[in-house]
């Protein structure tokens, strides 16, 4: 207002023109504040509506700000006459606004957000403000014809158009209210009944400055206010549910922190009593076998003794009898050092070093020529050179156990043939012991390395079903992992898989 009256102090002007250049000033800048709030509230909350409120808001201000520039001289000069000029900018603009109202709503109930929230945006601020510019040009070339209407003349036909335009959003916008409600089509609503009233009053005007075309002005410029107040309600109410929101995840996150501390407590805790229960039942199976193994070799001697002294006196019966005694003890005893490897094994610690893993298996197989030679197996390796880190003596357990498992159950086959395989794949050291025993059910795949499992009865297949369970446990402390696979009647596949370097181990502090 204060920049209108600067400027037109240098014409003589009378009041009513004064009054109607502020007016249109004022129009501009509410017009663009209402823009701004709207387009701005479409890139934080990505509602549609706001994208073509603002637009709409944006095609009134560029019109007003022509229409005050035309009416000053300051624009390029008509070539009608200025009253139809200020007339058709007008109505170029009102058209503008209720067209892109409607498409607003249009797009609030159907048209789905795009992610390129900016690049909508600038299309859309672009388009329309180019779009208005180009359209607003056609009033300072064409003039705006009149029109007859039952007897009444309308002396702005085309201002009929727009208010035939907002009439047609106005209920539109009332059932839409109804329906979803919100801030800002509540204040759209207000702002098109009050232009449909502007419209009225400017299709009647007959003179720039008549108390019509004035009353028209007064209405449109109060037409931009309940969008502003609307945004800017709807952004307090925004603000201060964003502030009860924030609460709400401070106090959560207080209390999850509260949670976490009093969850790892809980769980350092049991973890604890955990271990010192294993640690426990450790000493204990140690104790009890270590303890076990003194009666154990009592028994085993004595049996021995009885048969070498007194087996002629024993006859058939007791020498079976005696037989049966040392096997069972000799059964136990090997019972008894599986268990307490076993044991020691969850207490030692590894000795990392380089392992070549192929000779450590030539020496394996070279240990047990004897027990290869004496079941007629066939053992080939198929093994690659290959280092990794890890114990020698736990890798000369695992790689002796599962060659020990493979001739025992080969060695109904005719004749027992074992494959050691041995391969890098990405930075792995894999080994593969094969052969053509008796195989198992794959269901049972998982139930072979549990301790004290067995899936053949042991009066045919002798063992004390933790060998397996040993390879598992040496494995897993190297950081790998191990599986069979196997089809009955056709062989099993022993599997193990260990990196070739073993992670940095911190120092202790």
């Amino acid at each position: 207002v204060a920049a209108g009256f600067y400027f037109g102090a240098p014409f003589a002007w009378g009041v009513t023109s004064r009054w109607q250049l502020s007016l249109e000033i004022l129009g501009v800048a509410v017009a663009l504040q209402v823009a701004a709030f709207a387009l701005t509230q479409f890139w934080l909350e990505r509602q549609r509506l706001s994208l073509y409120v603002g637009l709409a808001f944006l095609a009134a201000t560029i019109a007003d700000l022509v229409a005050a520039l035309v009416s000053q001289d300051s624009y390029y000069a008509p070539r009608v006459e200025r009253y139809r000029t200020l007339v058709g900018i007008w109505t170029v603009g009102r058209l503008l606004m209720g067209g892109l109202l409607l498409a607003g709503l249009w797009a609030h109930g159907r048209a789905a957000i795009s992610r390129a929230v900016g690049r909508e945006l600038t299309v859309g601020a672009v388009a329309a403000a180019a779009g208005t510019l180009l359209l607003v040009q056609v009033p300072l070339w064409v003039a705006m014809p009149g029109l007859m209407v039952a007897g009444l003349e309308v002396r702005r036909p085309w201002d009929l158009a727009g208010g035939i335009l907002f009439a047609t959003a106005l209920p539109a916008y009332g059932w839409t209210y109804r329906q979803r409600r919100g801030v800002l089509l509540g204040a759209v609503l207000i702002s098109l009944l009050i232009g449909l009233l502007a419209q009225v009053a400017a299709t009647q005007s007959a003179e720039p400055s008549d108390g019509l075309a004035m009353l028209a002005m007064v209405l449109k410029v109060a037409s931009y206010l309940p969008p502003l107040v609307g945004l800017f309600v709807a952004s307090v109410v925004l603000y201060r549910e964003q502030q009860r929101l924030t609460v709400q995840v401070q106090t959560a996150q207080e209390e999850l922190a509260k949670y976490s501390k009093h969850l790892e407590q809980t769980i350092a805790e049991r973890t604890q009593e955990v271990e010192a229960r294993a640690r426990d039942l450790e000493v204990f199976a140690f104790t009890v076998s270590h303890d076990l193994k003194a009666p154990l070799r009592g028994i085993h001697a004595y049996s021995e003794l009885l048969l070498d002294t007194c087996g002629a006196q024993l006859g058939e019966q007791g020498a079976r009898f005696a037989q049966a005694i040392r096997r069972m003890s000799q059964t136990m005893r090997k019972l008894i050092d599986d268990l307490l490897e076993y044991s020691r094994l969850q207490r030692r610690d590894a000795v990392m070093s380089k392992v070549n893993l192929r000779e450590l298996t030539q020496s394996v197989v070279h240990d047990r020529q004897p027990q290869i030679e004496q079941a007629g197996a066939e053992v080939t390796l198929e093994f690659a050179d290959m280092t990794c880190e890890g114990d020698r003596m736990m890798f000369y357990q695992v790689l002796g156990n599962l060659l020990d498992n493979a001739l025992k159950y080969s060695r109904g086959a005719k004749p027992p043939r074992i494959t050691i395989s041995g391969w890098v794949d990405h930075d792995r050291c894999c080994v593969a012991v094969a052969d053509n025993g008796i195989g198992f059910d794959m269901e049972h795949a998982e139930r072979i390395f549990s301790l004290f499992e067995r899936l053949h009865p042991s009066e045919k297949y002798e063992g004390s079903g933790i060998g397996l369970s040993i390879v598992k446990r040496i494995i897993e402390k190297h950081g790998g992992q191990v599986w069979a696979e196997g089809k009955p009647g056709q062989g099993a596949t022993f599997t193990f898989v260990v990196p070739q370097k073993q992670p940095a181990v911190p120092p202790a502090t």
